[in-house]
């Protein structure tokens, strides 16, 4: 089905998984498609509800359920419904996205990845196929969207496109990052059998500067893998890092976009995490630089049809679509989207609020493991996870005039740099 409808606190939430867009509602709205799932009456509903929408908004609802597909022909809903009628009031029944990391192998050494010091060869403890089907399984009964796979190296994973069947077979949908150098033919046409929403190749501006970071050929290798991943029908994008080598390569890094015809640049901001932490100089740049280059992306943005997409890290800079206001309206508190509409489960089954503050402060915050306890448990049972909801922020942040469209911004950034989940994002221009 084309949709999944959730009850939530709020009234509840719709994810479109060909749009791969959310949008909320509120509790008369739910109510209504709560109705309509149980295959009830248009008349009788527009009876029922009389006294709190009147009939023109009514039909104008229904109407407009119509023209998205979420009515299909036979007035039934066209979603996956997941209807609890005590939602708790402190977060989300499940998470929106999932991050999950298969392997922490990894054919190269960039200096700022967020699992290096992690790394250790695959061990009978890494996650096996059936610890995966088991929770793709309860994210699907759980009604949780995306699945967002990574690393390490997707693609040292043996059992890979078993790992993505049974992803597919549950209906998740499924994006994956790479580096893209031990792509070949026969790996990209697999790829192509299933329905991935994108496959993002990690390419950190020119040949000089990506292999000044990744290592000697990375370039060539990646780019090979870009032109095979596409002559296979492929769905390919780009991700950059912006870092004290990459964050003058904005441009030249959408010349390369536009030139391997990629429909998305991904850009995200350093995170002092992992390797990163011996590499101080990729990180502490001063604010001012990070603000111009947000802003040149902006500006950037006007000129060419490569979406650049700024991710939910990045700091904000006026003018910058708000990124983290629906998922504030969803979640709950100060602070990013960790616990709140996402989680990271890493290739041991450890559950934490994101990879990059379990990289930047260690195991403090791990929510539980998916070999011990389900992920529904984790997600609400979690006692340092409801420290994470809680945060209540600083004086600087509380009173600021931009507070609404980032809610604090990254926390692994604060918890790395100051010492305190509760500072701001040490690279904000107006803390």
């Amino acid at each position: 089905m084309r949709y999944v409808v959730r009850r939530e606190h709020f009234g509840g939430l719709v994810y479109d998984k060909e749009n791969y867009k959310y949008f909320y509602l509120d509790t008369l709205t739910a109510d209504l498609l709560k109705e309509l799932s149980k295959g009830k009456d248009f008349g009788a509903l527009s009876s029922r509800f009389h006294a709190e929408i009147d009939q023109e908004d009514y039909n104008d609802f229904v109407e407009h359920c119509h023209e998205i597909q979420l009515i299909n022909d036979g007035h039934q809903l066209n979603a996956q419904t997941f209807w609890n009628e005590s939602p708790p009031e402190d977060r989300l029944n499940a998470p929106l996205i999932v991050f999950l990391e298969v392997t922490r192998r990894c054919n190269l050494a960039c200096q700022y990845c967020f699992t290096e010091k992690h790394r250790r060869k695959r061990l009978e403890v890494e996650l096996d196929l059936p610890d995966f089907k088991r929770l793709f399984n309860e994210m699907s009964l759980l009604g949780v969207s995306e699945l967002v796979i990574g690393g390490g190296e997707p693609t040292l994973r043996e059992d890979l496109f078993e790992i993505l069947e049974s992803a597919k077979e549950n209906d998740l949908v499924t994006s994956i990052t790479t580096n893209g150098t031990l792509v070949s033919p026969e790996i990209a046409k697999q790829f192509a059998t299933y329905s991935l929403r994108y496959i993002r190749v990690s390419l950190d501006g020119t040949e000089e500067t990506n292999n000044s970071l990744r290592g000697k050929g990375a370039y060539e290798k990646a780019v090979r893998g870009i032109s095979m991943l596409q002559d296979a029908g492929n769905d390919v994008g780009l991700r950059m890092v912006l870092n004290a080598v990459t964050i003058d390569k904005i441009h030249e890094s959408i010349e390369i976009a536009e030139q391997f015809g990629c429909k998305t640049l991904g850009i995200s901001t350093i995170r002092p995490s992992g390797k990163a932490l011996d590499n101080e100089y990729l990180y502490m740049l001063p604010k001012e630089e990070h603000y111009r280059a947000i802003s040149e992306i902006m500006e950037l943005q006007k000129q060419t049809d490569v979406r650049l997409s700024l991710s939910e890290d990045c700091p904000y800079v006026e003018g910058l679509e708000a990124k983290s206001e629906d998922f504030n309206q969803f979640g709950s508190g100060f602070g990013c989207a960790a616990t709140k509409t996402t989680c990271s489960i890493d290739p041991f089954g450890s559950v934490s609020p994101c990879g990059f503050i379990r990289g930047a402060i260690g195991d403090v915050h791990i929510g539980g493991n998916i070999k011990d306890q389900s992920l529904k448990e984790i997600w609400d049972e979690s006692a340092s996870w409801r420290f994470m909801r809680s945060l209540e922020g600083n004086e600087k942040c509380n009173s600021c005039d931009h507070y609404t469209k980032c809610y604090g911004g990254c926390r692994s950034r604060a918890a790395a740099i100051y010492g305190d989940m509760n500072a701001p994002d040490p690279y904000c221009m107006y803390t």
